[in-house]
């Protein structure tokens, strides 16, 4: 009896080496591979059909187990577009994604909340957009305009 591989990082991949063994050693295919796979590495491991075709890919020449890059759907948001979005929150920190999207009436109001809460890291307190980190620039700024608040407050 076999046990099962509960906590497995990459399965997939470990499973396409184990595929990839099997091929290399010329062994014929059978329906007990992908039993035995569904043994080891549960349910949700491959089925027989995607086993055949990762047998079939391997002996055609594919040496790399890892999953390839795919093209999907390109990223609406670029750096100038993130730059474009950031000057206009840095005019108003009061800002609206109504008046934002005025300002960029192409770009839809979900990707201008993406925008500005993934990507520009602000989030919403109270009224008002404030990053979630500070930057160097401005935790300069608040540590001279404490300052000059406690020598103004003390010199008096």
């Amino acid at each position: 009896m076999s046990s099962k591989i509960e906590n497995y990082a990459d399965s997939d991949s470990e499973i396409r080496s184990v595929i990839r063994f099997l091929a290399a050693k010329n062994r014929k295919l059978n329906d007990t591979h992908s039993t035995h796979i569904s043994e080891v590495y549960g349910e949700k491991a491959m089925g027989e059909s995607m086993v055949r075709k990762w047998v079939r890919v391997f002996k055609q020449g594919r040496d790399n187990v890892l999953d390839e890059p795919r093209s999907g759907c390109p990223s609406l948001i670029s750096d100038d577009l993130m730059n474009k979005v950031d000057i206009k929150v840095k005019e108003d920190e009061r800002f609206t994604l109504s008046w934002l999207s005025s300002n960029f009436p192409e770009i839809s109001r979900s990707l201008l909340l993406e925008i500005v809460t993934d990507h520009l890291g602000y989030r919403k307190v109270c009224s008002r957009w404030v990053p979630k980190q500070l930057t160097q620039a401005q935790q300069d700024q608040r540590a001279a305009s404490a300052l000059a608040f406690l020598t103004t407050r003390y010199n008096d």
